[in-house]
């Protein structure tokens, strides 16, 4: 048994993430978790409360894994149904989607992908 207050590693998923040449392990937190802090940090921009950034920062991720979970998929789908038109569409749209959202916070006019 765990002591209080410590973390009880079976619970969690593990992710692993290279971070500048060194390996370090990542906690993925649960679902529910993850909505917590989600509604916690949409509350904290909402009243002004964020004064490091947090909060915002947690939100603009979240968007963005969104953005590339639609790419991933997409690519998935096109990649296991023979590259047709329609599929290379809804992927070209998707990684359109993810970079004009990159485009529009970093304020760059590169031209698109013309996939």
């Amino acid at each position: 048994m765990p002591a209080s207050g410590a973390l009880e590693m079976t619970k969690f998923r593990r992710t692993k993430r290279i971070d500048h040449k060194k390996t370090i392990v990542m906690l993925k937190p649960t679902d529910d978790e993850l909505h917590t802090a989600l509604t916690e940090a949409q509350r904290m921009y909402d009243r002004g409360a964020d004064p490091h950034h947090l909060a915002r920062s947690l939100l603009y991720h979240e968007h963005r894994v969104r953005l590339l979970e639609a790419v991933f998929d997409a690519a998935k789908q096109y990649l296991q149904f023979g590259q047709e038109e329609h599929a290379h569409a809804v992927l070209a749209n998707a990684i359109e989607a993810a970079r004009s959202d990159t485009l529009h916070d970093s304020g760059s006019d590169d031209e698109t992908l013309g996939l």
